[in-house]
């Protein structure tokens, strides 16, 4: 008679258990309550509450004399709102070396 394992796994969000195959990760990029990225295994179901926002803007401010940037999220109208062109002022700006975003 053969014996096997199987693998159990809990969603952190619910507490609910199911197969490994069950679950998908979610990162967690940033949280005020706590520093660093996270990940959550979670049903996809979990998510269905969860509402997106299009049009949203990523940016990194340094200020002045400083050494550390700061993450901001705006909204694409907002922050097009600063110049009457801003297509044509990010045309012109030069363009950061390094890793490209994901999306």
């Amino acid at each position: 008679m053969a014996t096997f394992v199987k693998h159990m796994r809990r969603s952190d969000l619910s507490g609910k258990e199911g197969e490994d195959k069950e679950f998908g990760r979610l990162v967690v990029k940033a949280h005020p309550a706590v520093e660093g990225v996270r990940l959550l295994d979670v049903l996809p179901g979990e998510l269905d509450g969860l509402k997106t926002v299009d049009d949203l803007i990523e940016l990194e401010y340094t200020p002045p004399g400083s050494a550390e940037s700061t993450p901001l999220v705006v909204k694409r109208s907002d922050f097009d709102k600063l110049v009457p062109d801003m297509a044509k002022v990010l045309g012109a700006a030069p363009q950061r070396a390094g890793r490209r975003s994901s999306q």
